[in-house]
């Protein structure tokens, strides 16, 4: 009987943690938002291939980026100029959310640049389709007039933009060689290198078992596991497996939410239906 309770509930636990671990799975690809980047709306003195070389430079900086499925760029224009949309002319709001839902996006990234004497000045910004609420964006200048210039820059727009740097290395740590040296020595600093342990090894079946049994003190009897039953290890067994079954249901709970907040025209919300949670 013993044995089919074990079994019944290793099985329970192995089915919980591949809910969970589904769960999860599920929860992280429903914040992975679909996005199209528009080439930029230009004004003034700059070069024609300016705005599409700025936009696909954008567009691989916030795939890297692994919070976005971004659509490609030649199936942006291409799909745009079969609806009558001119893709370097589709700087506003109301054109990037129309382009958005000919592509199919949740979001979209699009702007201007322009020139202002010697300076370009780029304006770019995240706009969410459904409700046409700015997610973010950010007001760059170059004094230098040259496009080169914003195309180097765009890692930096791009973390304003979603809160994420990319394109970047993080410092090499030195190895940690002093903490090995300190635990081989111990022995010789505390003189033990050759003593007994001042304890037995206990028995893992032992770890539940509260008090000495043969040491108890007077009108205290030691708790021991039960004729080798381990009543305590299969309690925490049975709470592994609540949690699980309750992380699953919560996570589940959360990616429904999520997927309904997808729905609505958003013209009332103050928060974002759909919104990325950027880091």
């Amino acid at each position: 009987m013993k044995q089919k309770i074990c079994l019944s509930l290793i099985f329970t636990l192995l089915i919980s943690f591949i809910s969970h671990d589904m769960l999860l799975a599920r929860a992280f690809q429903s914040q992975s938002y679909s996005l199209a980047v528009i080439p930029f709306a230009v004004r003034g003195r700059i070069p024609g291939d300016a705005s599409e070389r700025v936009a696909e430079r954008m567009q691989v900086e916030l795939t890297r980026t692994n919070m976005f499925v971004v659509t490609n760029m030649a199936t942006v224009k291409s799909t745009l100029r079969d609806n009558g949309i001119v893709p370097s002319n589709c700087g506003s709001i109301e054109c990037g959310r129309q382009a958005g839902r000919i592509l199919g996006a949740r979001l979209v990234a699009n702007g201007e640049m322009r020139r202002v004497g010697s300076r370009i000045i780029l304006e770019a910004r995240i706009v969410h389709v459904a409700s046409g609420k700015i997610v973010q964006s950010v007001n760059e200048q170059y004094f230098d007039g040259n496009v080169n210039s914003v195309i180097q820059d765009m890692p930096n727009i791009i973390e304003k933009l979603v809160g994420k740097q990319v394109g970047s290395t993080p410092p090499p740590q030195a190895p940690a060689t002093e903490a090995p040296e300190s635990r081989q020595q111990e022995p010789d600093l505390l003189g033990q290198e050759n003593q007994e342990p001042s304890t037995p090894a206990q028995d893992p079946d032992d770890l539940f078992t509260i008090g000495d049994p043969e040491g108890a003190p007077t009108g205290q009897p030691a708790m021991r596991r039960s004729g080798g039953g381990g009543g305590m290890k299969w309690a925490l067994i049975g709470l592994l497996v609540a949690g699980g079954v309750g992380a699953g249901v919560l996570l589940s709970n959360k990616s429904k939410s999520d997927d309904n907040n997808g729905n609505g025209d958003g013209s009332t919300v103050t928060k974002l239906p759909g919104h990325p949670i950027f880091p």
